[in-house]
């Protein structure tokens, strides 16, 4: 199966199925994309990247696996991290939205507006535990340019 995209999926009696008009997923299918350089190699890639920042460097990610369709084509699965058990959306502010960075007021790519110090400085006007939380947000920033999410040709 070759996806543009990422696709919503819910598990009920041991057995994921696609999301229906809605409902919430509480998981985040990836397969193998149809675009990229090594697409083949995609969710074994994002899936290793995940194991090795949790189990290796103790970085908390959302669970996570690979999975393979019937045609043993694989797949990324992972938990959403902003859904309860009951199925209800947990508030989650992201910093665009803490940089009051929208479409309307920065554009199409507001998200990837900025710079890392940005990062800190929001967070330490916004976050109570700042001094607890900026040292995971610098190793994450590390990790990420220690191991990149595009596959290496």
């Amino acid at each position: 199966m070759r996806s543009t995209g990422k696709i919503l999926c819910t598990l009920g009696k041991n057995k994921l199925r696609l999301v229906n008009e809605g409902e919430r997923g509480s998981y985040i299918l990836k397969p193998v994309p149809s675009v990229g350089r090594k697409p083949g190699q995609m969710p074994y890639n994002e899936h290793l990247t995940m194991q090795i920042a949790r189990q290796a460097y103790g970085i908390e990610t959302a669970e996570n696996a690979l999975i393979f369709f019937s045609d043993g084509q694989p797949a990324y699965i992972t938990k959403r991290f902003d859904v309860s058990p009951d199925g209800s959306k947990l508030a989650q502010e992201d910093f665009a939205s803490l940089a009051g960075r929208t479409p309307q007021t920065h554009g199409e790519h507001y998200k990837y507006l900025g710079n890392y110090l940005e990062l800190f400085e929001l967070m330490q006007r916004t976050v109570p535990a700042y001094t607890l939380e900026a040292p995971k947000l610098l190793q994450v920033l590390m990790f990420n340019y220690l191991f990149p999410t595009e596959t290496p040709i």
